[in-house]
């Protein structure tokens, strides 16, 4: 695929989770995704998955933690098999109502003109800190 046709695929994803699209989401990961988001251990949702069942398992365990007021995408870099996006997001606690906010930056990889990998970075402290 080429750096605008994964720029695209990746923007339509962020798309489709702002409308809770959740198969096209999954349309567009391989069986295989390495879903990798920043291990925090006192943040269930934050461990490695596996997979397009342990990612769904993920969606679930992260929408019974938290809430995301908002979740921006502002940049989007490509190069070979790379997409990188860097946003923002705010949100809350749903045990304790805390609002938590942070930039993020997300890494997908893909095989073909599927994404098979996933990385994400952000300021793991303020949502756990909201979560106490």
């Amino acid at each position: 695929m080429s750096r605008e046709q994964n720029i695209a695929t990746v923007k339509q994803l962020y798309a489709d989770v702002a409308t809770s699209n959740l198969d096209g989401v999954f349309n567009v990961l391989t069986d295989d995704i390495r879903w990798e988001p920043p291990f925090v251990p006192e943040i269930h949702h934050t461990r490695l998955r596996n997979g397009k069942n342990e990612v769904k398992d993920w969606v679930l365990e992260m929408a019974a933690e938290v809430f995301y007021a908002l979740f921006t995408p502002q940049t989007m870099y490509a190069d070979n098999d790379a997409v990188i996006v860097k946003g923002i997001f705010e949100g809350r606690a749903n045990n304790t109502g805390k609002p938590f906010a942070s930039d993020w930056v997300h890494i997908w990889r893909f095989r073909g003109d599927k994404i098979c990998s996933y990385q994400a970075f952000w300021n793991t402290y303020t949502v756990a800190a909201a979560l106490k």
